[in-house]
């Protein structure tokens, strides 16, 4: 134990004997990812063009279209449906929600009449219509409920709807879009940011081996590992301290809703450094040299991070590259964070703990086969 101490503490001094060490290995990565919360949680300026097909046009369908359009954040074109894929294509709209028809006279029997959005941007363009367009039907619901067949009862309800109630749930789908949607492109961005500071633990090893300090170390008295223990520990050191900062900042300071106690946010996140060590000791035992440790991290981390989804959602990308995202430990980070943020218990997301902890310990197991031969 003493060994293991007494390495940690000098490869502390080694690392932030320089001040600016400290800003590149623990604030840089909080800092960026905290200028893209604060771009996210600034969302909404400029409106989005989409489009409208009304299959119906009844009073129904027309609150419904007034109800986006008083929101402030679309233009709405009504277009039909032979033009829909080409404008969605083009980039003319961004997406396009389509009424059925008989729209209303479904809703008023109690039948299930379901509103279509199109897109092939993915959920962060239409999260905040989905999830009005979910709330509006469940209120539609009740309403015909209330009115039990009668045509006029339901249409006065409808109209009487107050511009009150459009700006509160405004504000409530506006709070959820950035706690649900903008959190996961934050976590994805930190992932990555930290993953490419585990290229620290194998540029700190391979200095070593550089100087013989490394097989120094091993002609005396302490263990290969203890040497391993100790750079394990400084790490987890190193991503903890991001971790806890990112975590208070979003919280507390910009106050960013994550839908979530932080206590489980540390937990995802404090396990997913475990593999990042491991990768940083993975990378030092198969280089040989600082270039090979340069060229290596980028081609191994940024494009997994991108395969996983940590720059954008994964649902646009073909069902191969779903099932190839699965084999990257950060795809069970959003995995596990989506699971939280759909009102889950700590218990439910133990199956991507469990395996976002395997894929630590394999990567790490097969490290220490590496530096040991």
């Amino acid at each position: 134990m003493g060994d293991i101490l007494f390495i940690s503490k000098n490869i502390l001094k080694l690392i932030f004997r320089k001040k600016t060490n400290t800003v590149l290995y623990i604030f840089l990565p909080v800092i960026v990812t905290v200028v893209m919360a604060m771009l996210f949680s600034s969302i909404g300026g400029q409106a989005i063009s989409i489009g409208i097909i009304d299959n119906d046009n009844s009073t129904l369908s027309n609150s419904y279209r007034e109800f986006i359009e008083n929101s402030g954040k679309y233009n709405m074109n009504e277009i039909n449906a032979e033009e829909m894929n080409e404008k969605i294509s083009t980039g003319e709209i961004a997406f396009c929600a389509a009424i059925p028809e008989s729209f209303q006279a479904s809703i008023l029997k109690g039948e299930n009449a379901k509103i279509e959005i199109y897109s092939i941007k993915g959920t962060e363009v239409t999260a905040w219509v989905d999830n009005f367009t979910t709330i509006y039907m469940q209120n539609i619901a009740k309403l015909s409920l209330v009115a039990d067949g009668d045509i006029d009862k339901f249409t006065s309800m409808v109209n009487s709807i107050k511009d009150g109630e459009v700006k509160l749930l405004k504000t409530e789908l506006q709070d959820e879009l950035i706690g649900k949607y903008a959190l996961k492109q934050i976590i994805g961005l930190l992932l990555f940011f930290m993953m490419m500071a585990s290229a620290t633990t194998a540029s700190f090893i391979i200095k070593e081996k550089k100087e013989r300090t490394y097989y120094r170390i091993y002609v005396g008295p302490i263990s290969q590992k203890a040497y391993l223990i100790g750079n394990v520990i400084v790490n987890m050191f190193i991503t903890t301290m991001q971790i806890l900062l990112i975590i208070k900042i979003l919280t507390d300071i910009i106050k960013i809703e994550i839908q979530m106690s932080p206590i489980v946010l540390f937990i995802i996140l404090e396990s997913f450094a475990f593999v990042i060590v491991s990768i940083g000791l993975v990378i030092a035992a198969f280089s040989k040299n600082d270039k090979m440790v340069n060229a290596v991290s980028p081609l191994i981390l940024t494009p997994s991070c991108m395969l996983a989804g940590c720059f954008w959602d994964i649902s646009f990308m073909p069902d191969f590259l779903k099932k190839l995202a699965l084999l990257m430990p950060q795809r069970w980070v959003m995995e596990a964070i989506e699971k939280m943020q759909g009102n889950s218990e700590l218990v439910q997301i133990i199956p991507e703990l469990v395996i976002i902890l395997a894929f630590a310990v394999t990567i790490f197991l097969i490290a220490a086969y590496r530096i040991k031969h």
